[in-house]
């Protein structure tokens, strides 16, 4: 399976993005910068306050469920959304998690959504080794690794 992939599971949606950024948006870095694969990634989170960051992990929780609704599939959407999103942390938990990603200088092209999966793979009780594995892909996808 090629690095690229392991970003398939993610959202097919149009993701709102917080409008409150000052006049221009010129605290913002580059669209070329903060995005991966044309996924917001953590150099255009950077930029976000508290309240933005918030904003935007409802805005992807509720897109996740949205987009995970198929009254076709033999799982529950519940079940599916919880694989990407922390089930039982509140957003200042989940903010705190992705910040402490993100504090991490190779992580700054990944993706966020793939910062909230591990997130999500964690509260679960994921194994480690399979965490660290799965950031490690995102990290080779986001860097034009295959």
């Amino acid at each position: 399976m090629r690095c690229t992939a392991m970003l398939a599971p993610s959202l097919l949606f149009i993701m709102p993005v917080p409008i409150s950024f000052g006049q221009d948006g010129s605290h913002l870095p580059s669209l070329e910068a903060g995005h991966t694969g044309g996924y917001t990634n953590g150099r255009f989170r950077t930029a976000f306050t508290i309240g933005e960051k918030a904003t935007y992990l409802m805005a992807y929780r509720d897109g996740a469920a949205l987009f995970l609704a198929s009254p076709s599939d033999a799982h529950p959407a519940q079940e599916r959304l919880y694989r990407l999103y922390p089930r039982v942390l509140t957003l200042g938990e989940i903010t705190r998690a992705v910040d402490a990603f993100y504090g991490l200088p190779e992580n700054a092209a990944v993706p966020i959504m793939a910062a909230i999966t591990a997130s999500a793979m964690r509260t679960a009780g994921m194994d480690e080794a399979a965490i660290q594995d799965w950031i490690l892909r995102n990290r080779y996808a986001a860097n034009g690794v295959h």
